[in-house]
């Protein structure tokens, strides 16, 4: 996944402005947002089996191995 376009990395992977959707579906299906006025940014691909992530030299690569533990270990925190 590459931003492109998105002037700032941390408020596209992390922010909370209002109306904002993270959605994944065929591409034609992505356009068809597009075409119908929704504003769409795309920021990936779906598909393998590793999340990478980056924003000009700076790139996350996990493993969805990696993404399943990491996610089981939060369980133990909230009871």
């Amino acid at each position: 996944m590459s931003f492109g376009a998105v002037p700032d990395a941390d408020v596209a992977l992390f922010g909370e402005g209002p109306g904002g959707f993270v959605v994944t579906g065929a591409a034609d299906a992505i356009a068809g947002l597009a075409d119908g006025g929704v504003p769409v940014i795309t920021l990936g691909e779906v598909g393998g089996d590793v999340l990478s992530i980056g924003f000009d030299e700076d790139f996350v690569s996990l493993t969805l191995e990696q993404l399943s533990a990491a996610h089981a270990a939060l369980g133990p925190l909230f009871p």
